[in-house]
């Protein structure tokens, strides 16, 4: 019984954290920075088609991130 409690807490866990993930698709450079600074642990960035090229830096700011580095 204590297994069965176990695994369904887990698949509830798993799911909820899938629920929250938001997929940003960016067409620019500007929609990448904004997607970038909005973004949450398990977000994925979708480029459009193109050639992305910059002139300044791209900043990534990484804290309260479960997997720091």
């Amino acid at each position: 019984m204590k297994k069965i409690f176990l695994a369904s807490l887990v698949s509830i866990v798993l799911v909820a954290a899938n629920v929250s993930a938001a997929t940003v698709t960016v067409s620019s450079l500007a929609d990448l920075q904004k997607a970038i600074s909005k973004a949450e642990s398990g977000d994925n960035l979708l480029f459009s088609n193109g050639i992305y090229k910059t002139t300044t830096d791209i900043n990534i700011d990484r804290r309260g991130l479960r997997n720091n580095l």
